[in-house]
């Protein structure tokens, strides 16, 4: 249980005994500890920099060990206590020094890989058979997706369908009609069949680190990454990866670093880029 001192003298703190980590799986730690004083007393400690964000937790208490020296501090939060006393709740950031745990022998950080598959939902104008046609043909099929032209299945074309002026349902053939292939997207689109599943496959690393995501990560946003970090699976159907984040999120001096790598569809992002 923490305890309060109701004899703390002026322009001090005491620190209490809640001290607390969490260590992630790739070696970050955050902490949290409270500080008891007076609340005449804030104004001058905050002053002197006694919370000063990036602050060593043992220059705050030097009874927490080795790890004092590798926890920061990052931010506080204060609240009111009965007899004229202040609590001031410290959260810090760092690595820790007495455990091994996400971190190889050479004490390098190990990052976390994870490979994440889900089914999306495209228009059928992004399937291969499609993207492969002549382009007056995915005129077409846009065409009949927009509804401003429809499958006949009696004539098998491509017809405009207009209304007369008593409101009777006109057809006539269009100009141009689509070959066998995209004849068949037509009717599907006709139809209303306009979308198909199709897989999502991401590849994501995370790691925790002193330093955060550096600038040739942000260039190599949205370009075709041959090499992925981790050795992610080889694909089927000459899909290829692309970088499509690169975060950060600092707590004192522990950053937690995110990248990711989308899949592309088959035939490699590069194809589908320039279609």
């Amino acid at each position: 249980m923490s305890i309060t001192y109701h004899d703390i003298p002026e322009g001090e703190f005491v620190p209490q005994s809640d001290f607390r980590t969490q260590e992630s799986p790739n070696g970050g730690v955050t902490a949290t500890q409270s500080y008891i004083l007076r609340a005449s007393s804030l104004e001058a400690l905050v002053d002197q920099g006694t919370w000063a964000k990036g602050k060593p937790l043992s220059q705050l208490d030097d009874t927490v060990g080795l790890q004092g020296d590798r926890l920061y501090l990052d931010r506080t939060t204060t609240s009111r206590l009965p007899g004229g006393l202040m609590r001031v709740n410290a959260f810090f950031g760092g690595f820790s020094t007495t455990s091994s745990y996400g971190f190889d022998e050479g004490r390098q950080v190990v990052p976390t890989y994870s490979l994440q598959t889900n089914l999306t939902e495209l228009s059928i104008m992004r399937l291969p058979q499609v993207k492969n046609l002549a382009t007056s043909d995915k005129t077409l099929i846009q065409a009949c997706i927009d509804r401003n032209l429809e499958w006949n299945n009696n004539t098998s074309t491509v017809q405009v369908v207009w209304l007369d002026a008593d409101e009777t349902i006109q057809r006539r053939n269009n100009t141009d009609q689509p070959s066998a292939t995209a004849g068949v997207y037509c009717e599907y689109a006709t139809k209303g069949e306009t979308t198909y599943n199709a897989p999502h496959i991401s590849w994501e690393k995370t790691w925790d680190d002193e330093v955060g995501i550096v600038a040739d990560d942000i260039t190599k946003l949205g370009k075709v990454d041959d090499n992925p970090d981790g050795n992610p699976p080889t694909l089927p159907g000459e899909r290829n990866w692309m970088l499509s984040e690169a975060s950060s999120v600092n707590t004192a001096k522990l950053f937690r670093n995110r990248k990711s790598w989308l899949a592309s569809e088959p035939g490699g992002w590069e194809g589908f880029l320039e279609s």
